[in-house]
């Protein structure tokens, strides 16, 4: 076996797995596999901005296999869910209707893990809203350090292709 399939392993594709496949969450979810093939499948679901839509369409192609599904949506981001742009980042009403629609799909199995902006005040409101996490990613919340930042890829071989929200920008002196 290789060094990487022997140790543990926490966590799930990068967003940059995803941009390496033009956004198709499907391609990438098999790339994973082929690599990591021993590992629950959790694929990102946010990359381009349809939480809801991606993680159907990686259910009706993985089925059973899919473990979970993690939103990690920016909080200045809308989902295309919301169609005024009502609701920004991951909120109780896009998990419940995420967690509507796997269910209406065949898809009660799949556990639904949500990250970006976690920390203990978030978590208490998503549950005090009785909202269907099954695993919560709290990332930089559990440092007591003030530094918080995000190493996206924006561009590759020179093309702009970043997850929804993000984008190239010419660094000035």
């Amino acid at each position: 076996k290789q060094w990487y399939q022997r140790r543990v392993r926490v966590g799930t594709m990068p967003h940059a797995l995803i941009q390496m496949f033009d956004g198709n969450v499907i391609e990438a979810c098999k790339a994973y596999r082929d690599i990591f093939s021993n590992d629950k499948l959790i694929s990102l679901v946010d990359f381009n901005n349809d939480v809801i839509g991606d993680s159907i369409k990686l259910l009706n192609y993985f089925g059973k296999n899919l473990f979970g599904v993690r939103v990690d949506t920016s909080p200045n981001v809308s989902d295309k869910f919301f169609c005024n742009d009502e609701e920004y980042g991951v909120t109780p009403n896009l998990i419940k209707k995420l967690r509507e629609e796997l269910d209406k799909n065949n898809g009660k199995h799949v556990k639904i893990i949500v990250s970006s902006g976690f920390n203990y005040l978030k978590i208490k409101n998503f549950e005090k809203r009785g909202t269907p996490v099954d695993i919560y990613g709290v990332g930089a919340s559990i440092l007591k350090i003030g530094i918080n930042f995000t190493g996206d890829c924006v561009k590759i071989n020179g093309k702009e292709k970043a997850k929804f929200g993000r984008r190239y920008k010419e660094m000035t002196k």
